[in-house]
């Protein structure tokens, strides 16, 4: 009786069991949805920021609740919004039960490669509209000494000039060879084509402006119509350094300067520094201290 009475009503209001678990599912799909966006949205607000996610501690189990045990600031972020967003402690608990909160580490890497790739592909659509553009294209060891290469792309942009970084990719050689295939992986990668490339700006290492096997030869094979420019900014550092050797007083003084810096880099000789009276900054010790700086090789 009961099913027969579920039948008629069912049909006076034209509607079946599979419309109601359709309209079912799409109410869970829905709230899953709005879950999910509300740790999307800080997700990329982190990575605007550059502020850490994780946490050294994390516990998920009372996300809604105060901890005295600092979670991380993706946790921290969830418990803050669940004073403002009254289903969202609830429905963070039922999602710890089946495993399906989206805030694990992997989970995490998903959304950040995915939010990469539609910004790429911005990029990329709006280098492709101009139809030309230029490389810029450096290789430098990080402090995990793995050889990192910075690709950047230079086009018009609504009338304006326009410089993109593209993103650093790791080479396990930096010959001339491997950074040229390193670039015709990342033009296809971003669907644009090495035969528009109409400028290169490299600096003048023999793997990047060689006249045999250099990058720089490498793509005007392909792109016959395409200028070398040697790096302005890596010639200008070259010269001030040959510039500072080659003139004794300024060397001498600069290395004065640095045995300063070596004879106060110690804490007890740092604290008698700081209790030095200057007056001309602030007659209150320790208010206005500088403290000194090493010099840098290439500045």
């Amino acid at each position: 009786m009961s099913k027969w009475i579920a039948l008629k009503i069912n049909k006076r209001q034209e509607t079946s069991v599979l419309v109601q678990l359709d309209n079912a599912h799409r109410y869970m799909v829905q709230k899953s949805r709005t879950s999910l966006r509300v740790i999307v949205e800080f997700i990329l607000f982190t990575v605007k920021q550059n502020i850490p996610q994780r946490g050294h501690s994390e516990d998920r189990s009372n996300t809604g609740q105060d901890s005295d045990v600092n979670r991380g600031n993706l946790i921290e972020f969830l418990h803050l919004r669940c004073r403002d967003i009254p289903w969202l402690p609830e429905r963070l608990t039922s999602q710890l039960a089946t495993h399906q909160q989206w805030l694990s580490q992997n989970i995490l890497d998903e959304i950040l490669n995915i939010a990469s790739d539609l910004v790429l592909k911005d990029i990329s659509k709006a280098v492709g509209k101009t139809g030309k553009f230029s490389l810029i294209v450096d290789e430098t060891t990080d402090v995990s000494n793995k050889e990192q290469v910075p690709v950047c792309l230079h086009y018009i942009h609504s009338g304006q000039p326009a410089e993109t970084f593209f993103g650093f990719y790791e080479v396990k050689s930096a010959k001339g060879k491997a950074l040229f295939q390193l670039v015709l992986d990342v033009l296809l990668k971003m669907e644009l084509r090495i035969e528009d490339v109409v400028g290169q700006c490299y600096d003048g290492a023999s793997n990047m402006s060689g006249n045999e096997k250099g990058v720089a030869t490498r793509v005007q094979e392909v792109a016959l119509k395409t200028i070398y420019v040697y790096c302005y900014g890596h010639s200008f550092n070259l010269a001030l350094q040959d510039t500072l050797q080659e003139n004794t007083a300024i060397r001498n003084a600069l290395g004065v300067v640095q045995s300063i810096d070596n004879f106060f880099n110690t804490p007890k000789r740092e604290n008698v520094l700081r209790s030095v009276h200057m007056p001309d900054i602030d007659p209150t010790p320790y208010s206005s201290y500088i403290k000194l700086k090493s010099l840098s090789e290439t500045r």
